[in-house]
């Protein structure tokens, strides 16, 4: 599968290990970090070959899945790691999580690594989760 778009509240394909930041739409502002997120994926996958592993269709029928980049030396670059170690996503613990074939405790273990090394969004001294932003978002419509 070549990947020649990236929209995040993707009617398809969502990855399931983590949760991105909500990006400006219908006149609301992104959270912090949510552009930086979409450039940082944008760069690992956009206009190149991936692998798709459909795990399950959620309570929308989007297909969950687990995406990588298949590598020549090193085996497969797997999105959501690369996303949670540069501090660009956090673990998405939710109603109906899945997480990919390593665990939840594995994706849990790359968060804390990039919180206590203040990578990306964890820089900030304050910070709401995506979850939180997108409700405070909606209270304020």
């Amino acid at each position: 599968m070549l990947i020649n778009s990236i929209r995040f509240i993707d009617p398809f394909i969502h990855m399931p290990s983590f949760y991105i930041f909500p990006l400006a739409k219908f006149g609301k502002p992104s959270q912090p970090f949510g552009d930086e997120a979409k450039d940082y994926l944008s760069g690992l996958i956009l206009d190149k070959k991936v692998q798709v592993q459909i795990l399950e269709r959620d309570q929308y029928g989007r297909a969950v899945a687990i995406v990588a980049k298949p590598g020549r030396i090193f085996g497969k670059t797997y999105c959501d790691e690369y996303m949670l170690q540069a501090g660009l996503a956090e673990v998405y613990l939710g109603g109906g999580a899945v997480h990919g074939p390593k665990g939840k405790a594995y994706y849990l273990e790359l968060m804390e690594s990039a919180k206590n090394k203040k990578k990306g969004m964890w820089s900030q001294t304050s910070r709401e989760s995506a979850a939180e932003f997108k409700a405070r978002m909606k209270e304020e419509q």
